[in-house]
């Protein structure tokens, strides 16, 4: 509850302290020409106090290196198994059921520090999907519990730059889920962090092709 509500109050209060900065820097980046992000993560959460990560993949742009935006997709790693009781032919007895969750997101983030070595930004996601539970009883799957689900994922993040294509970053923040079902918004509503080795691969690339046209847009 505590990191839930640090998160939340940093992000408010850093975007109301400098509002007016904030949306000038933006409209100025926009008029930059823009390069191409994106990659791949590994977030820690939890479910019911479990670890359970959940993968991402996503693709946009960067404008000037401090705003940027795109979407992608994430799902747990693995489905979060717990047990389900079912009656078949007059016998009850448990079977393992498999939670699923996914969803598609549209991020922006806003870069607010960044030196040579240094880099902090907010990103704030939003997302669509759904979640559901499948088990299996006589070699016959059944799927139950769908629901479709809003996804809201503020979030702190920064890294370290060591050199030129390599580093190490930090993120911190909480999942909001947004769904009628109580129940499905206790159970994914929970703080995710990710410690990261980060390569750039984009400055790997401008090094060893600096005159090729996408070195020059990234």
């Amino acid at each position: 509850m505590f990191l839930k509500r640090f998160i939340t109050l940093f992000i408010l209060s850093y975007s109301l302290s400098s509002q007016a900065q904030v949306l000038d820097t933006i409209r100025a980046s926009f008029n930059k020409r823009p390069g191409l992000t994106g990659g791949f993560s590994t977030r820690q959460t939890f479910i019911d106090v479990f670890k359970a990560p959940v993968l991402s993949a996503k693709i946009g742009v960067d404008f000037n290196n401090k705003v940027r935006m795109g979407g992608g997709i994430s799902f747990l790693k693995d489905p979060y198994l717990s047990n389900r009781y079912v009656t078949d032919q007059g016998l009850t007895f448990p079977v393992k059921s498999s939670l699923h969750f996914q969803y598609f997101h549209y991020y922006f983030e806003y870069v607010y520090y960044k030196t040579k070595k240094w880099e902090f930004s907010v990103p704030i996601e939003l997302g669509l999907g759904r979640t559901f539970n499948t088990y299996e009883v006589n070699s016959e799957k059944f799927t139950e519990n769908k629901r479709i689900v809003f996804v809201y994922q503020p979030v702190v993040t920064g890294y370290y730059r060591f050199t030129y294509w390599f580093g190490i970053g930090a993120d911190v923040g909480y999942r909001f889920l947004l769904t009628g079902d109580k129940k499905n918004r206790q159970t994914f509503s929970a703080p995710v962090y990710a410690f990261n080795t980060i390569i750039f691969w984009g400055a790997l690339y401008k090094k060893f092709f600096p005159e090729t046209r996408l070195a020059k847009r990234i």
